[in-house]
């Protein structure tokens, strides 16, 4: 988080909470590090669980393994603020396989699946080797926004939102690739500065 002092001054600060219960999650945010909580046996699952739709979860780097429904709530991982452009002014793009690319990852293995409007995802690397790592449910979706993420390691043809009208969404510094295919992988997609 960004704490600013009485004189102006802004600080990056990480705050660290165990959620073991609703009771101890604020009203407005519920907090969590992957590294902490995720080790000391808490979920990504759980949080969410433990949270309504308008509230935004802040995930710190580490590795989650879920599939979650998410229903009006946004994920900010540890990159949500990087100004690492993902198709560099010259060369190729990084597909950051190794996950150094631009400092610690949020890297979330499993599907997220958006069932509601005003879903953000940013700052997060969205992987599942056994499907899609996105996936949208419902008539109609508006507002949904990806942003500073990487989408890979998932198989080709699961990533769609067939059946679902989108309106007013965004993606903006994402790195979409890795595809999964009988002959290996391939095939990559970058898109930025649309809405």
């Amino acid at each position: 988080a960004v704490v600013t002092d009485e004189e102006g001054k802004s600080t990056a600060e990480t705050f660290y909470f165990n959620l073991k219960s609703t009771d101890e999650v604020p009203d407005d945010k519920i907090l969590v590090s992957g590294e902490l909580n995720v080790r000391n046996g808490d979920s990504l699952s759980e949080a969410v669980a433990a949270t309504v739709a308008g509230n935004s979860l802040f995930l710190g780097a580490g590795e989650f393994t879920s599939n979650v429904t998410l229903n009006g709530i946004s994920i900010f991982g540890a990159q949500s603020n990087s100004d690492h452009l993902m198709v560099p002014t010259e060369g190729e793009p990084d597909p950051n396989l190794e996950n150094n690319a631009r400092g610690e990852e949020t890297i979330i293995t499993g599907t997220i699946t958006v069932s509601s409007d005003d879903v953000t995802l940013s700052g997060v690397t969205l992987e599942n080797p056994a499907g899609p790592p996105i996936a949208f449910v419902g008539e109609s979706i508006s507002g949904f926004e990806l942003s500073n993420s990487f989408v890979r390691n998932y198989p080709a043809g699961a990533l769609t939102n067939t059946g679902v009208e989108a309106s007013d969404w965004t993606f903006d510094n994402n790195f979409i690739g890795g595809v999964s295919t009988a002959n290996g992988n391939g095939g990559a997609l970058h898109l930025s500065d649309f809405s």
